[in-house]
């Protein structure tokens, strides 16, 4: 038997499987029944914290009476189990979204560093409809409306800690107009002011800072090791192992060291803000 594990690798497949029985309409006692073993097994499987073996994995997609296609996709999850992070492209990438927001569900604390955009959990819908569909005429806003709803975790008494360090070009670009920012800067103004989110800004006079590469996603958990998650145009990645965490998270201690602190970080957030409404009113 393979070990537990809550790696995204099973977490996608555990998700997979879920929606497979719930397409089938199958209870998961049902499930269990056929092939000969009880309920709690079937809701560690689509947890992820139990790893199938193909052989296993086999057999439940016998009983999920799963298409040929279904059963390729799904035995292609189980046979990389056990390799290190996850690199998606293309068509793959909802796959990467729908285990980034179970993530973001579980955390007890999320840090996002960010270089040119307000991290989407804090983004309004007119900044995330902006974002969204930048380069692109009409569209429908499917994604603007996942991306809001995502946001709902940070209400909650159990949501996770919200960390965002901000490059201070993220608060200055004019992302949707001047109206639209002042808005969104309004909006992180408050979530702060309530204490629902930490924000502290690298400011332009720091020059090179430890996030210049690139920016990136820190999901820590009460019961499982730091996940990073990091997104490039039409590519994700998943960063599971311990030694390949390491460098991100030294990173952010000194990110969190060069930025402004907190109250530094909401006078600057406050001012552009003005500056955006003032730009707006011209």
């Amino acid at each position: 038997m393979a070990k537990a594990s809550r790696s995204p690798r099973a977490r996608t497949l555990g998700n997979a499987i879920r929606a497979l029985r719930e397409s089938k309409s199958l209870p998961a006692r049902e499930v269990a029944r056929r092939i000969s073993t009880y309920a709690p097994f079937i809701g560690r499987v689509e947890s992820g914290t139990k790893l199938l073996t193909v052989d296993e994995a086999s057999v439940l997609l016998g009983a999920l009476e799963a298409s040929p296609e279904q059963r390729n996709r799904i035995l292609d999850l189980v046979r990389d189990l056990d390799r290190p992070n996850w690199h998606l492209s293309g068509a793959n990438l909802p796959d990467q979204l729908e285990t980034l927001i179970m993530y973001e569900r579980e955390a007890t604390q999320i840090t996002e560093v960010s270089l040119m955009l307000i991290p989407g959990l804090l983004q309004t819908g007119d900044y995330a409809r902006a974002v969204i569909h930048s380069g692109r005429e009409g569209g429908d806003d499917t994604l603007v409306y996942t991306r809001l709803g995502r946001q709902e975790i940070l209400n909650k008494p159990s949501g996770p800690r919200f960390v965002g360090i901000l490059d201070e070009g993220a608060v200055r670009r004019e992302v949707g107009g001047p109206d639209v920012m002042a808005h969104q800067l309004g909006h992180l103004t408050k979530l702060m002011r309530e204490g629902t989110i930490d924000i502290r800004v690298l400011p332009v006079s720091l020059g090179v800072h430890a996030a210049m590469s690139g920016s990136f996603w820190i999901g820590e958990f009460a019961d499982a090791t730091p996940i990073v998650h990091l997104e490039h145009l039409a590519h994700g990645s998943f960063i599971d192992e311990p030694s390949d965490v390491e460098p991100f998270l030294t990173a952010r201690s000194n990110l969190l060291a060069a930025a402004l602190d907190s109250a530094e970080s909401a006078d600057l957030i406050a001012a552009a803000a003005e500056r955006h409404a003032r730009d707006e009113a011209r």
